[in-house]
């Protein structure tokens, strides 16, 4: 964590999906059980927003995630739409994966 101001906070993230190095992310955690990420660094700007609603009972949870990346620049040189896409399929399954491994076996 590299700042914290109310429900923001700056984190320094590596997304090995992307193979970019680290960046600056800001991270919002809003009342509706969303979390906001944003990044803009050089050449690359990305939101992503994930929610989670209750599921059929009280095991069970629905989460939802969204990944827009837009590359500019340079950086939109060496990467085709159709690799973007793919890269951020890679990483959304890889996000929910990771959330599944963290929560999945959780018991109330």
């Amino acid at each position: 964590m590299l700042k914290k101001a109310g429900n923001t906070t700056k984190i320094e993230l590596e997304l090995r999906t992307f193979d970019s190095g680290s960046h600056e992310w800001e991270v919002r955690a809003l009342s509706n059980r969303t979390v906001e990420m944003s990044i803009g660094a050089p050449g690359i700007k990305a939101r992503g927003v994930a929610t989670v609603k209750d599921g059929a009972t009280p095991l069970d949870a629905l989460v939802s995630y969204w990944l827009f990346v837009d590359v500019s620049g340079i950086v939109g040189w060496f990467v085709s739409e159709k690799d973007l896409r793919a890269k951020q399929e890679r990483l959304i399954d890889r996000n929910l994966r990771d959330l599944e491994k963290v929560f999945g076996d959780k018991k109330v």
